[in-house]
C-alpha cells in the first residue's frame, strides 16, 4: 500500500508540475503531454483513484486556478490510463454526474488526442498503451451539459408517449443553444424525431403558444439531418404525413419551415411554391448581378477618368508656376526697359542703390561703365565693390578688379 500511494503521488506531481516551455505552439505544447504521457504509461491503479476523487477538478486547475488547454490536457491523459473502453465511459459518465466535476475539463478533441489508439512517428512503443475508444463517448462528452441537468437521459431518450415532459426537455435544451440542441437530437433517430415534432405541434395546437414555434422548426430540421429511420419504409410516408398535417392544420406562415411557407396546404403545394419562387429569386439575382457588373464598369471608367483629371490637374500646375515665372520676368523687362532711357551713369547710379543683386542685370548694361566708374562718388564706389564681391567672370569681374586696384 505504501508503493501504490507512492506512486499516486508521483502520478499527482507528474500531473501538476508547471508547463515549463515559453513556447505555446502546437508542435512544442503536444511534444511536452506526449513526454509525459510516457511518464505515467502503467500507472492504471493509481489513476482509477484520482479519478475517484472529488476534488479532481480542484487538483487539475492551474494558471491561477482556471481551466486551459493545460488542465484538459493532463485530464485526457490521466483518462487515458483507463485501458477498458467500458470501464473509461463510466469514469466519464460519473464526473458529469459530480457537481464537484468542472466540465469545462472535457474537450472532445484533447480526449481524442491522447485516448485514440494511434501510430505517430517516434511514438510507436507509446501507441501500444494507448486505450481503445468507446462510440459512445462521443455522445456522452458533447451533451455533458444536459446529462448533468437532466441524469435521466444519459441512457435513455425522451420518450414522445409522454407529452409534457416531453415539450419540458426539448425546451430547455433549446436554451442551451442550437449547438448543444443539435449535438444532442443528432443522436437521434429519424423517426424519433418525427414524433417528437409531432408531439410539439399537437401541444401547438392545443395551447396557440408562441414559444413552441422555434421548438417545431428546430426539430423539423433535424428530421432531414438525422441518421437514418429505424424500422425501413416508415420514414418517407410519416415525415411528409407530419409536413401535411402541419401546413393543413396550422395557420403559422413559417410552419414546419424556418421559411415562408406561402400557406401551402400539403408538401407539394409547397414544393411547387417553392419552385416557382426560387426561379423568380434566380431571375432577381441575375438581375442584381447584371445592376452590379454594370456598376463595376462605370466605377471603372469614373476611375479612368479621375486618373486623367488628376494628370490634367498636374500639368496644369506645372503651368501656372511657369506663368507665374514669366510675369516676373515681365516685370523685370519692364525695370530694364526704363533703365534703357537713362544715362549710362544715372544707371549705374540706379544699379548700385538697387536693392536687387548686381546679377539681377544683364552683363549688356555695364560695357560702357568703364568709362563712367570714375565719377561715382567714393560712397557708392565702395557699394559698388560691395556689390561686386562675389563676380568671377565676364565684365563685371573686369569692374570689380578696376575698383581694388
Amino acid at each position: 500500500m505504501g508503493l501504490s500511494l507512492q506512486k499516486i503521488m508521483r502520478l499527482i506531481e507528474i500531473l501538476t508540475q508547471p508547463y515549463l516551455k515559453n513556447c505555446e505552439c502546437a508542435p512544442c505544447f503536444l511534444g511536452t503531454y506526449l513526454d509525459m504521457a510516457d511518464a505515467v504509461v502503467g500507472l492504471e491503479s493509481e489513476a482509477l483513484v484520482l479519478l475517484n476523487e472529488p476534488n479532481l477538478s480542484e487538483l487539475l486547475k492551474l494558471d491561477g486556478g482556471a481551466i486551459t488547454h493545460h488542465s484538459r490536457a493532463r485530464f485526457s491523459i490521466l483518462l487515458s490510463l483507463v485501458k477498458d473502453p467500458q470501464r473509461k465511459l463510466i469514469f466519464l459518465k460519473n464526473l458529469i454526474l459530480n457537481p464537484q466535476f468542472d466540465l469545462d475539463l472535457l474537450d472532445l478533441n484533447t480526449l481524442y488526442e491522447y485516448n485514440r489508439k494511434e501510430q505517430r512517428n517516434g511514438r510507436r512503443e507509446y501507441s501500444r498503451y494507448r486505450a481503445k475508444w468507446h462510440p459512445d463517448i462521443d455522445r456522452v462528452v458533447k451533451n455533458a451539459p444536459i446529462f448533468r441537468k437532466f441524469p435521466e437521459l444519459m441512457d435513455n431518450k425522451i420518450l414522445p408517449y409522454e407529452p409534457q415532459r416531453t415539450i419540458r426537455y426539448v425546451k430547455e435544451i433549446y436554451e442551451m443553444g442550437m449547438n448543444q440542441f443539435s449535438a444532442y437530437f443528432g443522436y437521434y433517430f429519424r423517426d424519433e424525431m418525427i414524433l417528437i415534432t409531432h408531439v410539439l405541434f399537437e401541444e401547438y395546437l392545443k395551447s396557440n403558444q408562441k414559444e413552441l414555434v422555434p421548438l417545431i422548426q428546430k426539430a423539423y430540421l433535424q428530421i432531414e439531418g438525422n441518421r437514418a429511420r429505424r424500422v425501413l419504409g416508415t420514414y418517407n410516408h410519416s415525415h411528409k404525413e407530419l409536413t401535411n398535417k402541419i401546413l393543413s392544420q396550422s395557420n403559422h406562415k413559417c410552419l414546419p419551415f424556418e421559411t415562408p411557407n406561402f400557406g401551402a396546404k400539403t408538401i407539394d403545394e409547397y414544393l411547387c411554391y417553392l419552385d416557382q419562387t426560387n426561379r423568380v429569386k434566380e431571375g432577381i439575382e441575375n438581375f442584381r448581378i447584371d445592376v452590379d457588373n454594370k456598376a463595376h464598369r462605370i466605377n471603372s471608367k469614373i476611375g479612368e477618368r479621375l486618373k486623367q483629371i488628376a494628370s490634367i490637374e498636374e500639368e496644369i500646375n506645372v503651368l501656372k508656376k511657369q506663368l507665374q515665372h514669366n510675369r516676373r520676368s515681365q516685370t523685370r523687362f519692364e525695370e530694364l526697359r526704363r533703365l534703357g532711357d537713362f544715362h549710362p551713369l544715372d544707371r549705374l547710379k540706379y544699379i548700385i542703390e538697387s536693392e536687387r543683386p548686381v546679377f539681377y542685370f544683364p552683363e549688356f548694361m555695364f560695357e560702357d561703365s568703364m568709362e563712367y566708374v570714375q565719377d561715382l562718388p567714393e560712397e557708392q564706389k565702395l557699394k559698388f565693390q560691395t556689390k561686386l564681391k562675389t563676380a568671377k567672370r565676364g565684365i563685371l569681374k573686369k569692374l570689380k578688379l578696376f575698383l581694388l586696384a
